[in-house]
């Protein structure tokens, strides 16, 4: 089922996206309608607009390491980059009728890309927040994803009393870590995550890093017990380090909304609206809902990617 709160998009939820039924398409097969350029409205001022008509490629960044949206991958794979971002990019320029190239890129270090023309668009698991939208133009969001976390399973599950006591006291979601004493959190510095949760969890001790190969060593080496970032990497976390996965349980009951959205340079008001009504089209035709399921369900892009989690 999708929750829809006030226009908000398909809400990223623990349970699956249907299946198809037998006789309908591969959920890894997605329908493409390309544009023919030559039927873009005359002397409509914009330069994205322009850039279709002359059939140039098109740089779009994804996200350097934000598994499941966007990956490394393993040497030798074309186009280098994995993920569902990956996969929603190359369908937008197969509906544009142009070339794409990746450009992996901190979320941190996009706007200033976008705004310098070193990319043209920014598919990167990223949370549309007005902090950014000073800087760049978002799209409606293509997905809408919670808070996670992780938090070592020995805090997380009730260790005294009856079953039925230690069920109920039991941590189960995001905001139960608040009920844990002496917690330190880890979490992605200057990040919309860091400031939930010191927000959130004022008594915790917040310990910020670099980037997500830092705060997992820190994880795993017990300098902190807990770790919250979006659902969608907590989620992934436990796949890329399955030797460590029964250490810890992910908390990914939907808490908090997050929209996650396209984002390009200010100026260029007709493509945005183009970019809008896309994202409208791909939420209600299957096209997201089948790279969910390839991506966050299946874990389809696992086997390409060159991860740095366990070996």
């Amino acid at each position: 089922m999708f929750v829809c709160l006030g226009g908000c998009a398909l809400f990223v939820r623990p349970d699956p996206a249907p299946a198809p039924a037998d006789g309908d398409p591969s959920p890894n097969a997605l329908s493409i309608e390309a544009i023919d350029s030559s039927r873009i409205a005359p002397g409509v001022s914009s330069p994205y607009w322009e850039k279709v008509r002359r059939g140039e490629t098109f740089v779009i960044a994804v996200s350097q390491y934000y598994p499941p949206f966007g990956a490394p991958a393993k040497p030798g794979r074309d186009p280098g980059w994995v993920g569902f971002d990956v996969e929603l990019a190359q369908h937008l320029g197969q509906t544009l009728g142009v070339e794409v190239e990746f450009r992996g890129l901190k979320a941190e270090d996009i706007p200033q890309a976008l705004t310098s023309g070193e990319v043209d668009l920014a598919l990167a698991g990223l949370t549309r927040t007005v902090f950014r939208a000073a800087q760049v133009n978002f799209t409606e969001p293509y997905l809408i994803v919670s808070q996670g976390a992780l938090v070592e399973r020995r805090l997380a599950e009730g260790s005294r009393g009856t079953d039925e006591e230690r069920r109920r006291n039991s941590v189960e979601s995001y905001f139960d870590l608040a009920e844990i004493g002496g917690l330190r959190i880890g979490v992605l510095r200057n990040t919309r995550p860091e400031r939930i949760a010191r927000d959130s969890f004022p008594a915790a001790t917040i310990v910020t890093f670099a980037d997500g190969d830092e705060a997992t060593e820190a994880l795993i080496s017990g300098q902190v017990n807990a770790l919250v970032h979006d659902a969608p990497y907590i989620r992934a976390w436990s796949v890329i380090n399955p030797s460590q996965a029964g250490r810890f349980t992910p908390l990914l009951e939907p808490v908090t909304q997050e929209p996650i959205s396209i984002a390009l340079r200010k100026g260029d008001l007709e493509f945005l609206r183009f970019l809008d009504a896309y994202v409208g089209e791909v939420r209600i035709d299957g096209t997201v809902d089948r790279l969910y399921r390839k991506h966050f369900v299946d874990a389809a892009w696992l086997d390409d990617a060159d991860l740095k989690g366990d070996e």
